[in-house]
C-alpha cells in the first residue's frame, strides 16, 4: 500500500483517531494519509496534521486537484522510501566498516604465526600496566622466554616444524596465564615475553617455572640440542614496583639481563634478576628427559 485516502465523513468512524492508530503501527507509519473532508476550519486541519495527515482534499472532489495531490503524496512516499533505503545501506556500510576496523585492530596487535600478542601490543600493554602499577604502588613483573638452540632446531627439523614448535610454545605460555591483566606476547623470533600485573618476583618465578616445565613436557624432539633431547626454554624474570625514577625500559633491561644469566648458566632454567645476577639461588632444574 502506497497511499491512504481517508474520508472524515464516513459514519461511525473517527477519521482522525483512525489516522493516529495507523501512524502508531510500524507497518503503516510511513504510508502517507490524505484526508478528504468538507470541514476546512483551522482547528480541524491543525488536529488532522498533528494526527499524521500529510495533505487534505475538500469536498466536493475536484478530479484535477485529486490527481495532483495524490501524485504529490506518492512522490513524497517514494522519496521517503528511497531515503530510508539509503539510510539502511549506510548503516550496513557503517556496520561492515566497524567490523573491518575491529579485525584490523586485532590483526595489528596479533602475531600472525602464533596467534598471541605481537611486539606492538606488548609495548602498549606494558606501558599501560606500568602506569596502573605506578598509580597503585603495586608490583609489576616481566618474564622473557627464549627457546634454547632454536636455530639448530630449524636447521635440523625444518622451518615448518619450527613454526609449529613456536605455536605450541605460545599456547603453553597462554595456558599458564589466568588473569585478564596478564599478557603473553611474541617478542621477536624465538623469544617471548609475559607481562604479569600485581605480581612480585617470587610469584613471577613460579609462573616462569611452570612455563619451563610445561614446554619441556610437550616433548618436542630436538636432535640438535646440546641441552636436552627435547625442546627447552630459558627464562629471565624481573619485577619492580614503579616509582618516579623507573621506567618500563628498566624492567625490560632487568628481564633481559636475567635471561642472559639463564643462558650463561646452562639454559633450560629460570633466572631471576638480582644484583648480582645469580641463577644458583634457584634449585637446579630437573630435566624431564633424564
Amino acid at each position: 500500500i502506497d497511499l491512504v485516502l481517508l474520508d472524515l465523513g464516513i459514519p461511525g468512524i473517527d477519521g482522525l483517531e483512525a489516522t493516529r492508530r495507523l501512524k502508531a503501527s510500524p507497518t503503516w507509519v510511513d504510508i502517507p494519509v490524505i484526508m478528504i473532508t468538507g470541514n476546512v476550519e483551522h482547528e480541524t486541519l491543525r488536529t488532522a496534521f498533528e494526527s499524521g495527515v500529510v495533505d487534505y482534499i475538500t469536498k466536493p472532489l475536484n478530479r484535477t486537484e485529486l490527481l495532483v495531490r495524490v501524485r504529490s503524496a506518492l512522490r513524497l512516499k517514494r522519496e521517503m522510501d528511497g531515503r530510508r533505503a539509503r539510510e539502511r545501506q549506510l548503516l550496513e556500510v557503517m556496520h561492515q566498516l566497524e567490523k573491518a576496523n575491529r579485525q584490523l585492530e586485532l590483526l595489528s596487535s596479533q602475531d600472525p604465526l602464533t596467534g598471541i600478542a605481537n611486539r606492538r601490543q606488548f609495548d602498549a600493554v606494558l606501558e599501560a600496566e606500568w602506569r596502573r602499577a605506578s598509580r597503585r604502588r603495586a608490583p609489576l613483573a616481566l618474564v622473557f622466554v627464549d627457546v634454547d638452540c632454536f636455530k639448530a632446531y630449524n636447521d635440523s627439523h625444518g622451518h615448518l616444524n619450527g613454526d609449529d614448535c613456536l605455536t605450541r610454545i605460545a599456547a603453553t605460555l597462554s595456558g599458564q596465564l589466568r588473569r585478564g591483566g596478564d599478557l603473553a606476547a611474541r617478542y621477536g623470533g624465538e623469544e617471548f615475553a609475559i607481562v604479569l600485573s600485581d605480581t612480585d618476583l617470587p610469584g613471577a618465578i613460579q609462573v616462569a617455572e611452570a612455563i619451563r616445565i610445561g614446554v619441556e613436557s610437550l616433548a618436542i624432539t630436538h636432535s640438535s640440542s646440546h641441552i636436552s633431547d627435547r625442546v627447552t626454554v630459558s627464562l629471565g624474570v624481573a619485577a619492580l614496583t614503579p616509582d618516579l625514577h623507573d621506567s618500563p625500559r628498566d624492567l625490560v633491561a632487568d628481564a633481559d639481563a636475567a635471561l642472559y644469566g639463564a643462558k650463561r648458566a646452562g639454559r633450560n632454567r629460570t633466572c631471576p634478576f638480582t644484583i648480582p645476577i645469580d641463577c644458583r639461588s634457584l634449585a637446579a632444574p630437573v630435566s624431564l628427559s633424564a
